[in-house]
């Protein structure tokens, strides 16, 4: 399965790299995100073990997340409940206070996670994280 989204911000692109790789306030405002643990931070790598829940169902990955600062971040399950998954944030800036961010969601889903999930709520869920993050980008550019 494969989604993308594009989105457009008023805010510089290096402060919304920030938002994204600032992992441990996910919790705070990302729909399904229940808990982040950062563990093996080296450089510009780590480590998260997180628990995600969508509806009466939650399940916990691992995931590599690699920053190359300032336009992309790369996310890559090493367990979970997908065969794969890699996710990228692109940044792109288009003045000093505007970027655009592509994301982009590559995932092949394991047989049960396809009988109880489905692709349709993956990419709903993608939607949400989007626009959690445009919500959340429009609060700090506001404070």
């Amino acid at each position: 399965m494969h989604v993308t989204h594009s989105v457009l911000l008023p805010q510089a692109a290096e402060s919304i790299f920030d938002l994204i790789a600032d992992v441990r306030a996910y919790p705070q405002f990302v729909p399904g995100c229940e808990r982040i643990l950062v563990s093996q931070e080296q450089g510009s790598q780590y480590l998260t073990e997180m628990r995600i829940g969508m509806r009466r169902l939650a399940f916990d990955m691992t995931a590599l997340t690699r920053l190359t600062r300032p336009e992309l971040i790369t996310v890559r399950q090493q367990s979970g409940p997908f065969q794969s998954l890699e996710l990228a944030w692109r940044f792109k800036p288009l003045a000093r206070d505007a970027c655009k961010v592509d994301f982009d969601l590559q995932c092949e889903f394991s047989p049960l996670l396809e009988r109880t999930v489905g692709s349709r709520i993956v990419e709903r869920l993608s939607r949400d994280v989007i626009d959690a993050f445009v919500a959340r980008a429009e609060q700090m550019a506001a404070s």
